[in-house]
């Protein structure tokens, strides 16, 4: 499992979006990572013409933490676990700052035998 000091804080990752909003406000590279993600989206979305859209394809760490910077007050736990395997955020903006969240989740599939018991690992 990989380890990610901020100050006395660990992160273990998985985290969820809630331990990436605690890391966060402790300040230090977390929050310096952070606020660059949201920055760098916000230039993004900033130069789409009126009514287009951006996908930003990244790595898990980077999606939480950045979508933590692009809200900061929100209630970061009702936003759950970290984001797995083909899964993101779609993000609300108004021309000047990001307003909402979504969430995007993958339902998984269940795997079965030709024995009708399930799979493992799926």
């Amino acid at each position: 499992m990989r380890h990610v000091e901020v100050r006395r804080h660990t992160i273990r990752w998985p985290a969820s979006f809630a331990e990436f909003a605690r890391a966060i406000s402790q300040g230090g590279a977390t929050a310096r990572f952070a606020e660059a993600q949201a920055t760098l989206w916000r230039s993004i979305v900033q130069r789409l013409p009126h009514g287009g859209q951006a996908l930003v394809i990244t790595h898990g760490g980077i999606v939480e933490a950045g979508t933590v910077a692009c809200l900061p007050d929100a209630d970061h736990r009702v936003w759950g676990e970290h984001c797995d395997y083909c899964e993101g955020v779609r993000l609300g903006f108004d021309g000047e700052q990001f307003t909402q969240v979504q969430v995007l989740r993958v339902k998984r599939a269940t795997q079965m035998n030709g024995d009708g018991s399930v799979a493992n690992g799926t």
